[in-house]
């Protein structure tokens, strides 16, 4: 139904590295897929409406970021028309510390290449929340660490970038705490943390369902139980 490119090919701000973000609105099938550097989500129409609706996150990056390609019908352009800017991300910010709990697991060994997908994703996440609630929205990793100004944060938006190290889990908790504030460490594991989460934080739930399941290629943001926030 409509196609854009987002993401930092659409910033005009990408690496020779770089990958190609381009987001699909379908009707049906919905799901994530990628051919060379390019990397498509697919997302149902009502899926995107809803998180308009609702002012998610990840809406506000597509509108600031996004370049339509195709929408012959409109349909993508009403929808960030349609965007409804909330109050406040606090909702939002409190998901990604609730998943940044999954970090500091007692059997995060078994998960640790899940759990540093998650770590960076929910770093990075957590930074554009914290920027939005500011009133000043920015998805420019580069730009978000400036701004910022935070050493071990810019360390975990670096992360995407390099191979992993040892300490990486630890260095990832740390960061979403002299982001966020303090976190409690989980005292379980992750199963346990998903179920128990899941009344309170559904989205940090599904997450680490996501890393139970033994994510390969990141996270399946189209396949979550709620919206993305």
């Amino acid at each position: 139904m409509a196609i854009a490119l987002y993401g930092s090919q659409a910033r005009g701000t990408a690496r020779t590295d770089s990958d190609i973000d381009v987001l699909q609105v379908v009707q049906t099938r919905p799901g994530k897929y990628s051919d060379g550097d390019v990397n498509v989500t697919a997302y149902n129409v009502n899926t995107l409406k809803e998180m308009a609706e609702q002012g998610s996150l990840f809406m506000l990056h597509l509108r600031t970021d996004g370049y339509i390609l195709s929408d012959p019908e409109g349909t993508l352009a009403g929808i960030f028309a349609d965007y409804q800017h909330p109050p406040h991300f606090r909702k939002a910010i409190s998901e990604l510390a609730a998943a940044g709990r999954a970090l500091t697991v007692q059997d995060a060994s078994l998960h640790e290449v899940g759990l540093r997908k998650l770590g960076i994703y929910v770093a990075r996440t957590a930074c554009y929340a914290v920027l939005a609630e500011r009133g000043q929205p920015e998805f420019d990793p580069d730009v978000v660490a400036k701004i910022l100004g935070i050493p071990s944060m810019t360390r975990a938006l670096q992360m995407r970038l390099v191979p992993s190290r040892p300490d990486d889990l630890g260095a990832l908790f740390q960061a979403i705490c002299d982001l966020l504030g303090e976190v409690p460490p989980a005292g379980t594991t992750l199963d346990s943390l998903a179920v128990s989460s899941f009344s309170e934080f559904p989205y940090a739930s599904t997450l680490m369902t996501q890393v139970l399941a033994g994510p390969e290629e990141g996270f399946e943001y189209t396949a979550l139980a709620v919206p993305p926030i």
